[in-house]
């Protein structure tokens, strides 16, 4: 039997612990929201458009964007770049 102490002292010290723990992945998360894509990060999503169907860069596209400010790719919007010529 595991028994767990639920007082006030316990639960701050908890809530500290896990602050101190989750403190960088909540800064990154909170830097990622802010920053635009990286140079590699826009050639990666271009690459991908070209290289596989529609429907794989809409899921892919749709992961990368979710939490930001971006919205989803229109239904008629092309997903690879015009070509020049």
């Amino acid at each position: 039997m595991h028994i767990t102490s639920r007082s006030a002292e316990s639960e701050a010290a908890r809530k500290e612990h896990y602050k101190q723990i989750y403190a960088p992945a909540h800064e990154r998360r909170k830097q990622a929201k802010t920053d635009s894509a990286t140079e590699a990060q826009v050639k990666h999503l271009t690459t991908l458009a070209e290289r596989v169907g529609k429907e794989r860069f809409d899921a892919e596209f749709t992961k990368v964007i979710k939490g930001s400010g971006s919205a989803p790719r229109a239904p008629r919007q092309r997903a690879r770049r015009p070509r020049n010529g």
